[in-house]
This record gives structure tokens, sequence and C-alpha cells, in this order.
């Protein structure tokens, strides 16, 4: 057509992708709200070929399609933000993962095609309810969380100390119910850990409350549940649970199994003694339920006391029937059916070698049971030279051998040769075969060996009393090899194991080495002088370190109370290591005072919560008449001045710090009360935050202080004035948004909607981004036009019209705003500019120009619509600028020009030509002819001049022939421009017109 050759229109998309796009908003509005599996798959298909759309549309630079394709775009984000809510997201991430990363890639997708991206509202949207649901759980799962509080002082209490198993099952029975009630909410998990960190310790801590053996089982099962559920909360925390409380529990129960052994076994030899038998049977009644505990480490002790117990009974047996009194022989045999059924019960403990106590009381067999034992003593000796490696030979077994020799020996042996060289070759294989082992045997098996000497000694020397004693021969071997394995824990620089330090220490004082063997006090001391080096280097860091090490100075405590028992028991000269270690606890808070008032002096505070509640810990164990404990409360109060002239990011990093959660009440503990200090630090950043967004004008640095302020607006502390100070501010932020929205353009525009998301989520009302969104609509469509206008050739006049069509409905939202009513005066006033260029170029080309100019009106009566709307919105600075009549003015002033040129020729006029222009400015002109209404007035007179002298000519010369034409003339130019010449002629003729 002639409008594309003159470059005024663009050109049409292809039928296949306009039939694409039709058929996807079809399937797209069809999908409606539905939230079924296919659908969603529905939903990601139009989402990539909206995608392909798109590209195409922005390839041909189509705003209209583009904004078309971004508008379908929203009716599928709609339909994703439907799928989620909060039934969809209180199911758990382990049901809803999947269902999420599916809807969240349809949303990436979308991403593609529009300016506000779809995946990042999603996930805001996500973010709410999420903290919505956690703040649910957090409200459910706090009376719960108290509750356990409550336990826990009512434990602590006078005379609840017998309700601790009972107690504790409560307690954790109720943080299960917790964790269950709210699994992801890390304040929730935090919370409990706290709960039962402290709970752990005071468990610890209150071991008097359970020495009976059930009750220590007890508490083993009910620290494996502790430690079960502290594994499953510290992953929440992305933390480790270290130590567990299951492995000191153990150790506890099995230091009271020892305790109770020794104890009992101690009494039962008293009453062995005291020839009070009865009672030393029940010693060991009361012994089984330690059994479990004992029966790995204590077997060769349990076998020596049962067979001294046979002995006793036997002897009685003996003495009994040697006086004749039945009735003390026949209640001992009693006594032995009882005591081969407790033995019974001491699962582990090898059988006896012998026959059963009722059955060797019978005095006939004491020879028999001699080289019965012999026997046994010689069998397991030459173990220790065969070479099956499965067999070995067994202490126990050869204890009980030797005990039962020792008993029938007297009757049996005694008189006996070739038993008493028998004995001798069976005692030195022993005696070897102890030497060998304890060179080659690890640590753990030496206590074992040493009292199976000890008891080895005991017997030998009743069967052979001028023999020497094997333990002292052995002892500084022994000594010396456990303080060797002592020392290798102490030269490890990391991974040190205290328990086996302990343990080989604790060994030594079991094998009670000679105190003048002076190998073995050199060695000695030097241990022990690096166990307490060791030891206060550790307590010198947990004490200084984060809170959860508050169980590791806990253990150092104990392990040095243990270390000065091994010093006492080994009377091994040197200070005690848990005095030591109280004096290393002023050390260090002398240190951590001189360290937190230097940062003090430099402004800097960001990183002293750590050392503030470190010092709280410490104060509790100080003496309260410490000079140390007044000189940490007065810091305490200088460190809360100080925070209100420190550097604003310092205060930045101190709420920041995760240990500012327990600096509140590391202050109360410190005598400085300040419950509000969080919230004044809180509003100190905030009003700070505010004041530099309210003048920055780059936007990345804006985003960076509104996503501080919306980090900050969910702290705990925010009050509610501060709340109302920032919503004051996203209040003024508004028109700056706008006006910004205009400064940036459409391109940077976007980076302005996402920026006005932050501001609605800091007001939580939502309310900004529809307008600012409308606004964003606004400057794309001025672009849009300004595109086109700046084109020097090839504008598409359809386009701007369709633009100035749109802006209608969308102005008000941006008519009060400096510069919007500007910008648009502007483009209506080029686009002015550019209709009247082409209504010249249509009146000067050849054809059918009256088709063209026709063209050209329906575009300028479209815009004169456009303009009418703008008019009627009255906040807008906006004047009409007519684009019909500039046309028409200009349409007739192209005729007037050729008018005036026929007039100007002296002779040679064409009326004819003149007529039709005259016929051309009434047609073309329209309300433009009242805008050239001189020139056309002038055109009209200089005409009837001419006319009337050519009149007056043809008067004078009686030319009737040209009178005729001339009349004919006046009538034609009197019907297209509505003169009266012709009126005017009959009368210069004297004539009547009619």
């Amino acid at each position: 057509s002639d409008l594309r050759k003159m470059g005024c229109c663009g050109s049409a998309l292809d039928k296949d992708t306009t039939q694409r796009l039709e058929t996807v908003e079809k399937q797209i509005k069809a999908l409606g709200l539905k939230t079924d599996d296919d659908s969603l798959q529905e939903a990601a298909g139009h989402a990539k070929e909206l995608q392909s759309l798109f590209e195409i549309f922005a390839s041909a630079s189509d705003m209209r399609m583009l904004e078309q394709v971004q508008e379908l775009s929203d009716v599928i984000l709609r339909n994703l933000l439907g799928r989620i809510d909060l039934p969809f997201l209180q199911k758990g991430p382990g049901q809803y993962k999947a269902a999420l990363d599916s809807i969240m890639a349809v949303a990436t997708d979308l991403d593609a095609v529009r300016a506000t991206k779809a995946s990042k509202m999603l996930q805001s949207h996500v973010d709410r309810l999420n903290e919505q649901i956690q703040s649910q759980q957090e409200k459910a799962v706090d009376p719960i969380i108290k509750k356990i509080q409550v336990m826990r002082d009512k434990l602590k209490q006078p005379g609840q100390g017998k309700n601790l198993v009972a107690g504790t099952k409560d307690i954790l029975d109720s943080a299960e119910q917790a964790f269950k009630a709210a699994p992801e909410a890390k304040q929730v998990a935090t919370g409990l850990l706290e709960q039962l960190v402290a709970h752990s310790i005071w468990v610890l801590e209150s071991e008097a409350l359970w020495s009976e053996a059930e009750a220590c089982d007890q508490v083993v099962d009910l620290s494996k549940g502790l430690d079960d559920l502290a594994e499953r909360l510290v992953k929440v925390l992305q933390a480790t649970w270290d130590p567990p409380i299951t492995p000191q529990a153990e150790r506890l129960r099995q230091r009271k199994a020892s305790e109770a052994c020794e104890r009992l076994v101690a009494q039962a030899q008293r009453h062995l003694d005291a020839d009070e038998g009865g009672e030393a049977y029940h010693c060991l009644v009361q012994l089984l339920p330690w059994w479990p505990s004992l029966k790995a480490s204590r077997s060769l002790e349990i076998v020596g006391l049962f067979s001294k117990m046979q002995s006793f009974a036997h002897e009685a047996f003996l003495t009994a029937a040697k006086a004749g009194d039945s009735a003390a022989a026949e209640e001992i045999r009693g006594f032995a059916t009882q005591f081969d059924e407790l033995r019974g019960k001491f699962a582990g403990l090898p059988a006896a070698s012998g026959r059963p106590l009722g059955e060797a009381l019978e005095a006939g067999e004491a020879k028999i049971q001699v080289a019965k034992s012999l026997d046994i003593v010689d069998a397991e000796v030459a173990k220790t030279t065969d070479d099956d490696e499965s067999s070995n030979l067994s202490l126990g077994t050869t204890i009980e051998a030797l005990e039962a020799l020792k008993v029938a020996w007297p009757l049996g042996g005694a008189e006996d040769a070739a038993l008493q060289q028998r004995l001798e070759r069976s005692c030195r294989g022993l005696e070897m075969f102890t030497f060998e082992a304890v060179n080659t045997a690890p640590v753990e098996q030496l206590t074992s060996f040493m009292q199976f000497a000890q008891e080895y000694d005991l017997r030998h020397i009743a069967l052979e009393p001028a023999s020497s004693a094997l333990r002292p021969r052995l002892a500084t071997k022994a000594a010396l090899k456990c303080l060797q394995r002592a020392e290798g824990e102490l030269l490890k620089t990391e991974g040190m194991k205290p328990h086996v330090l302990l343990d080989s220490l604790k060994a030594v004082v079991a094998i009670n080495p000679d105190s003048e063997d002076t190998e073995v006090r050199t060695v000695l001391l030097r241990v022990m002088t690096s166990t307490n080096e060791r030891l206060l280097k550790s307590f010198s860091e947990a004490i200084s370190a984060e809170a959860e090490n508050e169980k590791k100075e806990l253990l150092l405590q104990k392990f040095a109370e243990a270390a000065d028992e091994v010093r006492s028991a080994l009377k091994v000269p040197g200070e005690s290591l848990v005095a030591e270690m109280d004096m290393k606890r002023s050390d260090v808070a002398e240190e951590l005072i001189d360290s937190v008032r230097d940062q003090l002096s430099m402004g800097q505070v960001a990183s002293l919560p750590r050392e503030i509640n470190a010092l709280a810990r410490i104060a509790k164990k100080l003496p309260a008449d410490s000079a140390v404990l007044q000189r940490t409360q007065t810091l305490a109060t200088e460190f809360v001045q100080a925070l209100n002239t420190a550097p604003l990011e310092e205060v930045e990093g101190l709420l920041e710090n995760s240990q500012h959660r327990h600096l509140l009440q590391s202050l109360k503990d410190l005598n400085c009360d300040a419950p509000e200090l969080r919230s004044k630090l809180l509003s100190r950043v905030i009003y700070s935050h505010l004041e530099t967004a309210r003048v920055l004008k780059d936007l990345e640095e804006l985003e960076k202080e509104l996503e501080l302020l919306e980090k900050r607006r969910k702290d705990e502390a925010m009050s509610a004035d501060l709340y109302v100070e920032m919503s004051k501010f996203v209040d003024s932020m508004e028109e700056v948004f706008l006006a910004k929205i205009l400064e940036e353009g459409r391109s940077r525009g976007a980076k302005v909607l996402e920026l006005t998301s932050i501001l609605d989520r800091l007001k939580d009302d939502g309310k900004m981004l529809p307008r600012l969104s409308q606004a964003y609509k606004v400057v794309s469509l001025f672009e849009e036009a300004q595109g086109e206008l700046q084109k020097p050739s090839g504008m598409n006049p359809k386009v701007v019209v369709r633009v100035l069509g749109d802006l209608g409905p969308v102005l008000e939202s941006v008519a009060e705003i400096r510069g919007y009513g500007e910008t648009l005066q502007d483009i209506v006033e080029k686009f002015k500019e550019k209709l009247e260029d082409a209504c010249r170029k249509a009146c000067s080309a050849e054809g059918d120009v009256d088709a063209r100019l026709g063209g050209l009106t329906k575009l300028a009566e479209s815009g004169d619509v456009a303009q009418d709307t703008f008019s009627k919105i009255t906040a807008l600075s906006f004047r009409k600028t007519g684009f019909v009549a500039a046309i028409s003015r200009v349409a007739a002033e192209k005729s007037l020009d050729a008018i005036e040129e026929e007039l100007s020729k002296e002779s040679g006029m064409n009326p004819k030509v003149l007529l039709q222009h005259f016929q051309d400015v009434g047609r073309r002109g329209g309300p433009g002819v009242d805008l050239v209404g001189d020139r056309y007035s002038a055109c009209c007179d200089k005409v009837g001049q001419r006319m009337k002298d050519s009149m007056e000519e043809a008067k004078t010369s009686s030319n009737s022939a040209k009178q005729k034409a001339l009349l004919h003339f006046a009538k034609e130019f009197d019907a297209v421009s509505g003169s009266s010449l012709e009126a005017e002629l009959h009368a210069q003729l004297g004539e009547d017109a009619a």
C-alpha cells in the first residue's frame, strides 16, 4: 500500500505464529486454578510455548504481542501460586519437595518472558508461608518447652531427686513431642537442645541420685534416647552433638559398679575373716545386679571370692563333721545348694574346676581333687605352648584350680612326693607364662594379669610356704608399660584420648609398684607433670570457648579429680590439678577482661559476645569475694555503655553474632541487666539504614539497604515504633519510586519493581507494587512510542496510535507524578509533527491524494480520541493538540499554495484548475480551513477582483460571450467558496442576478 511505501505501517505477523498465540491463550485460560498433576504438566508446556513466542515477538520488536505474552504468563503464575498454600507446605519437605521443584521449574521458564521474575515471586510466597508455619509451630511448641523447664526445675527441688529417672523420661517424651510438632524449626531445635544440654549436665552431676544398679541401667537407657533425639536436633542446625552423654553415663555406671564391687567384696572378705559365711553370701547376692557391668573386668575377683566362700564352707563342713555336729553339717549342705545356684546366676564366670560345693564337701575326694586341679593347671599351661590359636590359658579356670588345689592339698597332696614335684613344675610353668604375658599383652590386660599374680600368690604361699611371691616381681615391668602408654597419649598433638590416659594411670594405682622403685618414680613424676600441663591447657581453651564446651569443662573437672586421686594414691609430689584449674579460671578471666577492654577502646564490639558469655560462665564459679569477679561485673557495665557510641558496622556485626542470643542472660548473670539492649541496638541500626536508603540513587546500593532492612524486620526485638517508622519510610518512597521508574526507563525499571516488592514486604501490605507495575507499563508504552518517533524513516504510526490508546487506562495512577505529563506532551507534539510531514508528502505525491489523506485522518481521529481521555484526567499536566486539525491545516495550506500560484499568473490562468483547488480546500482542509482563514479570504477577494475587472472589460467591449462565461465561472466559484461573486457581477452589469 501507499502507507507502507511511506514507512508508516508495520509488517503483520505470519499466520502460523498468530495461530500459535491464539491456541496457547485458549489453553492457558482453560487452565484456570486447577491444581492436579496433569494440569501442572500442561502449565509447563504452556510456559515453554510462551518462551518460544516471546523470542519471536522480541526479534520483531512487537511490544503489543510481548505484553500479551506477559499477561498470559500472569495467568500461569496465578495458577502456580494457587498450588502452594499452608496445607501443601505443612506436609513437610519430604512430602512436598518434588512437587515444589516441578512448580519452580515452570516459574523459572516464565522468568524469560517477564519483567518481574516469577521464580522470585513464587519463592517469596513460599518463604512467607514457611515463616507462618514455623511461627505457628514455635507458638505451639513454646508451652511444651516451658513445661520441660518446669519439670527440670521441679526435679532440682529438695526431695525430688528420687524422681530423676521418671522425670527424665517425661522430659524426653515432651521433647520428642515438641520436635515432632516442629521438625524443621531451628528456633525450636535450639531451645530443645539448650534444655537437653542443661538437663544432661544436671543428670551427670547428680550421680548420687542413681546409685542403685537398676537406676544406673535406666539412666543409661535414657541417655541413649537423649543422644538419639539430640542427634536429630543438631541436624536441623547443621551442627554436631559432641560429646554424647551415653558413654559418660556408661562410664559412671561402670565406676559405680566397680565401687559397689570393691565395697561388697571387701565386706564379704571381712565376713569370711569373721567366719560369717552367710553374710558374705548376702554380699554376693547384692553384687548380682551389678554383674553385667563387671563380668568383663572383675571376673577374677568374683571367681576368687566364690572360691574363698567355697573353701570357707568346705572347712566349716569338715569342722562340723569332725566334731559330730550333724545339724551344722546339714545346714552347710543346704547353704551349698544356694551357693551353687547363686554362682550359676553370675553369667560368664568359668565353670567350676571342681565339683559343686555340695559334692566337694565329701572329705574323701580331697586327693582326687588335688590331682584333678594339677591336671587343670597343666592343661592350661600347655595351651600356652601348643600351636592351636583358638585355645588360650584361662586365668579364671587356673585360679579356681589353684584354690581347689589349696583346699584339697592338706588332705590329698601334702604327704605325696610325686604330687609335690608336679606342683613345682606346674607353678614354674604358670610363672613363665605370666612373665611372658606381661611383656606382650596390651595395657588393658595388665591389671588382669597382676590380679592373677596376686590371686596366685595367695594360693601358692599356702601350697609352698617357702616360695617367693610372683606379683612383686611383675609390678615394675607392668607399671612402666602403663606409664609408657600414658606418655604416648600425652605426646599426641591432637586426638588424645583422656580415658586411655586416665585408665593407664589408674592401672598403675592398681598395680601398686614399690614406692622405692626409682625408675618407676621418675617416669611417673614426668607423666603426672605432663598430665597437669595438658589438662590445664585444655581447661583454659574450654572455659574460653563456645557455650557448648561447658560439657567439656565438666569432664575435665572430673578428670582432674580422678588425676588427683591417682597422685594421692601413688604419693606423687606436686600441686593438686583441681586447685591449679581453679587458679587457671581466674587467670583466664583476667585475660578475657584485658582483651575485652582493648577491643572496647578501639570501638570493636561485634565479636565481644563470645568473650562476655565466657566471662559470665567463668564468673559463676569464682568465689563471691573474688576481685576478678568484681572486675568482671564492672566490665559488663562498661560494655553496655560502649555500645551507645560504637561504630554502626560493629553494632550490626554484634546483632549478627550467633553468641548474641546468650548475651542478655550473661549480662544479667554479671549484675548488669539490660533487657531492652537488643531492641535499642536494633533501633539504631534500622534508623541508620532508613536514612541511608532515603538518599541513595543507585539501585544496587538501595537494594542492599532494603534487603538489610527486610532482614532486620524479622528480628524478634522489633518494637511497634520501629514497625511504624518503617511503614512511614515505605509510604515516603512510593512517589520516589514512581519518578525513579520514569527516570530509569523500561530496562532498569524492572529493577525498581523488584525493590518495590521488598518495600511491600517491609510494610506487609503489598499495596505499592500494583501501582508501580502500572507506572512500569506507562513507561514501557512511552518508550515504545518514542522508539517509533525517533526513527528517521519507517515509523509505524499505527504503533504510536495504539500506544496512545493503551495509555489511557493506566495514566491515572501516575497523573500527579512530575515528568509523566511532560513526557506524554512531548510524545503527542512529536507525533503531530510526524503526521504533518506525512500529510505534506501525501499532498505532493502523485496518485490518489484523497485516499492517502483519508488514511492519515483515521489515524489522527484515533489519536484525538486518546487525547480526549488524557484531558479528562484532572491531575495530569497535559494540553490537547488536535491531530485532525493539524493535518487539515497542512492540506488546506497546500491547496492555497496552488491557488496563489495560479492567481499569480498575469495571463493564462486556468479557471477549471483554480476551481478544483478551491474545492480541495473545502474537501481536504476540513477544520484546517479555519486555521488559514486570512489566506483563504485573500484568495477569494483576489478571484472576485479579477472577475470584476474581466467583466468590466467584457461590458465595455459588449462581449456577451465573455460576460456569459464569467457569470458561469462565478456561479461555480460561489458553489465551492460560499461567495456571492455571481450576484456582484450581475449587479456590475446592471442586471438582477435572479
